[in-house]
């Protein structure tokens, strides 16, 4: 079974005083799940980009990452996969 979801993208391990904005804002999900699918799943997906990646990065672009994917996911694609990431003090 295939779902899918536009979901935000969030950023973590930021430090204080900092923000990390990202570009598009948005990612589209494809899990494929094994059957029966999960309920609930369009609410629970969540996507990240670690602010220690972008510390790193020369280009600035960050991978998306799914948070915890569920149990039974066999496989999952993110689209994009990377995205612009800009800091910023708050």
């Amino acid at each position: 079974t295939e779902l899918q979801t536009v979901t935000p993208i969030g950023a973590v391990n930021v430090p204080d005083g900092k923000t990390l904005s990202v570009y598009p804002s948005v990612a589209r999900v494809s899990v494929k799940y094994e059957f029966p699918p999960v309920a609930g799943f369009t609410e629970e997906v969540s996507l990240v980009v670690d602010y220690g990646e972008f510390q790193e990065s020369l280009s600035g672009k960050c991978r998306v990452k799914m948070i915890a994917p569920k149990e039974g996911v066999i496989s999952y694609e993110i689209n994009p996969p990377y995205v612009e990431c800009i800091a910023e003090e708050r």
